[in-house]
């Protein structure tokens, strides 16, 4: 299993960045059938956008970073999830800031 994320930013004509949205992939490759990363997996409900998607609806809402989407991507045997992104750099960080 292999994965990676990253940064998409929407610009306006003047190319000022005007939204931000971080993007997770995750390759699950001979990982593709184990029901350990699937809620469902005939649906191909990904676990991993399940919680997030549970996580960003709780309060206070200062703890996790907006759910957007996710899409599966049977011929790859990936999906994406697309959430909130959040400038504070790598949770390990943000962990030890937090109050």
């Amino acid at each position: 299993m292999v994965g990676h994320a990253g940064l998409w930013v929407q610009k306006d004509r003047n190319h000022k960045i005007t939204n931000r949205t971080a993007v997770k992939e995750i390759y699950l490759g001979p990982y593709w059938n184990d029901p350990d990363f699937w809620v469902d997996v005939a649906k191909r409900l990904p676990k991993e956008a399940a919680v997030q998607k549970s996580m960003s609806r709780l309060n206070p809402k200062w703890c996790f970073v907006d759910f957007y989407t996710d899409v599966v991507y049977v011929k790859r045997q990936m999906f994406r999830v697309y959430m909130e992104y959040c400038p504070l750099g790598q949770y390990t960080r943000v962990y030890t800031i937090a109050p």
